[in-house]
């Protein structure tokens, strides 16, 4: 009988703004120092029963990082940082919500991601040249719902 894979852990980001990056990579060196970062296809493996990622003793159980709503800084984020660290992680984009005009997406970002508690002034979303950047990167794009309407 095998001996199932050790679990691992999901961090869900959202927007992670410029003047955070600084921050955010200290985080990501981090969790990788201590834990590990496991990619999508790892993850995936490891809920099939697959072959557990090898894991240093001594670590905590590694993390998955995902980005929720699809907003554009974290494109930024994964060239910047991400590629650094060579971490692939997934992306969650609400589909409708993309090729609309900036002025439309930040209106939406407001009511629907925001739920109307504060404004979008300077959000934008990423676009599907970007999306599919990411994905050959390496990364996974998912489906956060058409237009981040709750249900």
């Amino acid at each position: 009988m095998r001996t199932p894979p050790k679990g691992f852990r999901i961090l869900i980001f959202h927007d992670v703004p410029e003047p955070s990056f600084p921050a955010f990579t200290a985080f990501v060196e981090y969790l990788v120092r201590t834990h590990g970062v496991i990619s999508p296809e790892d993850a995936a493996s490891r809920l099939a029963g697959g072959a557990a990622v090898q894991q240093t003793p001594g670590r905590h159980d590694p993390y998955l990082l995902s980005f929720d709503d699809g907003f554009a800084g974290n494109f930024k984020l994964a060239n910047q940082i991400l590629s650094r660290f060579d971490i692939q992680a997934l992306f969650f984009i609400c589909p409708g919500l993309v090729e609309l005009d900036a002025e439309a997406q930040r209106r939406s970002i407001a009511a629907n991601v925001f739920q109307g508690r504060a404004e979008a002034t300077d959000l934008q979303l990423m676009s599907w040249a970007e999306l599919r950047e990411l994905s050959a990167a390496g990364h996974s794009i998912g489906c956060h719902g058409m237009t981040h309407k709750r249900l």
